[in-house]
């Protein structure tokens, strides 16, 4: 019986460190497809499904720099 509990535990474990690729990228395109004004909402929205915490929502909301600014914001964060 352990084992089995055991079993699906990891597959429970595996299963949240699934990625599907397909919904994340129609979540990022229809994030990108939002007007400005609903990008702060956008944000929320992203934050619950991908768990990101406040301080990362909030970071990302002053970050200004559009859908652009994350590959350039990654290339700084990796000069430090």
């Amino acid at each position: 019986m352990d084992n089995l509990r055991q079993r699906l535990a990891d597959a429970h474990d595996a299963a949240e460190k699934t990625v599907d690729k397909a919904l994340a990228k129609n979540i990022v395109l229809k994030y990108l497809s939002l007007p400005t004004n609903k990008k702060q909402e956008g944000n929320k929205i992203l934050g619950a499904v991908f768990g990101l915490s406040e301080d990362e929502i909030n970071q990302a909301e002053g970050a200004g720099l559009g859908w652009r600014g994350w590959f350039r914001s990654v290339r700084v964060q990796l000069k430090l």
